[in-house]
């Protein structure tokens, strides 16, 4: 009940956005015709997010059904007509969320550009008729939804670039400096919001294991927001995380978007793929330390909370740092996996030296970066808060429109570096990221 009550909001909010799109591109122009062609445009828009809410449900309720009729009775092979039947049913299901989040995409590029135009005549009202009239004129309502489509095209094309690695070095301060030197290289990689679903299939996901890989981590971390849909329907696209190798084992906690389809259901598939899911919770592992010379064998506490969706969906509790420290105070060093940064204060509260955080997407596009960093304190990059340092990834895949504009997918490698060596080789930017 509750996902439907979030769905309707979300559907007002677009579609009021939508209606001021139409007014505004339909009264910049003296054409009646080209009038109504520009106000069809976000029209046309807004009616392909229900087709992606439908369509998604829909594809998830015949997975569902098929998994729990298996469970009851011996498989048949399908007929060759029903095999044909949903490997159509397939490219058109897609071919319905692509069109959905390119039309979301354009409309928030159009929407910045709509209002600086309808602010800029309002301005001109006041002070010159002439430039109004030049604001509110066939080529200019032309232009604008040009420009859109345009930086929609620059966005899809640094999406399509895919993955990069970000290198961060991440300095730690403990009271016992023999165990903040042993520490001295412990590489984490993290992987958050790949968001597996209509846009991020099973190749993606491969080149992300790949990459993740291929820079030999000592534990592999995923904050998140890792599946976005029927896990029913995206269990192919996810099989390759069950490939993740990282020396001293790999962990994950919950993001909002697993609560939106099902969660137990995600993380059940996450436990199966060899992860541990931490909820609340923490493990201890032990690291011999980077250097032969050193003898003492470091414990480091790995946590990790709940998303705060947890508490909206399935009526359990939510993030709890305290109750992910406990047991694990005597530990060398505390780090916590939260998929929203924002509990970075309880988490400081609690005692943790590390927080790595996604979520954000870092606004993954324009004009969402900037809007971004004034809703979040920590939104993209390296921050420090008291003693504690905080990383926030700005994603690994994208959510909804697979575009990128001021912001980067990435898979980040934060190493661990005593103040010492930390203080000259640092890529701690104040929060600003690099």
């Amino acid at each position: 009940m509750r996902s439907w009550r979030f769905l309707a909001v979300v559907i007002l909010v677009l579609a009021l956005i939508y209606t001021y799109l139409s007014w505004s591109l339909g009264r910049g122009t003296s054409h009646p015709g080209l009038a109504w062609l520009l106000a069809l445009i976000p029209v046309i828009g807004i009616l392909t997010f229900p087709v992606l809410v439908f369509a998604a449900r829909k594809r998830s309720a015949k997975f569902a059904k098929r998994e729990l009729q298996g469970r009851h009775s011996s498989p048949e092979k399908p007929t060759e007509s029903a095999e044909q039947s949903e490997s159509e049913e397939e490219p058109r299901a897609s071919a319905a969320h692509w069109l959905a989040y390119l039309s979301m995409a354009g409309g928030s590029f159009l929407l910045p550009i709509l209002i600086l135009r309808d602010l800029a005549v309002l301005a001109s009202d006041h002070f010159s008729q002439a430039t109004s009239v030049y604001l509110l004129n066939d080529q200019i309502s032309v232009a604008m939804p040009a420009l859109a489509t345009l930086l929609l095209i620059v966005g899809s094309r640094i999406a399509a670039r895919g993955l990069y690695l970000k290198r961060v070095d991440v300095p730690i301060e403990l009271n016992d400096q023999e165990a903040e030197v042993a520490l001295d290289g412990f590489k984490i990689a993290q992987i958050s919001d790949l968001h597996i679903g209509p846009t991020i299939d099973r190749n993606y996901v491969q080149k992300t294991v790949d990459m993740t890989n291929s820079v030999e981590p000592d534990i592999i971390v995923l904050t998140g927001d890792i599946g976005d849909g029927s896990p029913q329907v995206y269990q192919d696209d996810f099989a390759p995380l069950k490939h993740l190798r990282a020396k001293l084992g790999v962990f994950y906690v919950t993001g909002n978007h697993e609560y939106y389809s099902d969660a137990e259901k995600w993380m059940t598939m996450m436990t199966d793929a060899g992860m541990v899911v931490l909820r609340n919770s923490n493990q201890i592992i032990h690291y011999a330390g980077s250097s032969a010379a050193l003898l003492k064998k470091v414990s480091i506490a790995v946590a990790g909370v709940v998303d705060p969706a947890a508490a909206m969906f399935l009526a359990t509790d939510g993030p709890k740092p305290a109750d992910a420290m406990l047991g694990a105070n005597n530990a060398d060093i505390k780090i916590l996996l939260a998929h929203q940064p924002g509990i970075a204060a309880l988490a400081e509260k609690a005692g943790f030296d590390l927080q790595i955080s996604g979520h954000t997407h870092g606004g993954q596009f324009f004009p969402w970066n900037f809007v971004v960093k004034k809703v979040h304190q920590y939104h993209q990059g390296l921050f420090k808060r008291g003693v504690m340092h905080i990383y926030v990834s700005p994603g690994t895949g994208s959510w909804g429109p697979p575009i990128r504009l001021g912001t980067r997918p990435e898979v980040s490698v934060l190493t661990l570096r005593s103040q010492a060596r930390a203080e000259s080789k640092s890529d701690f930017a104040h929060g600003q990221g690099a």
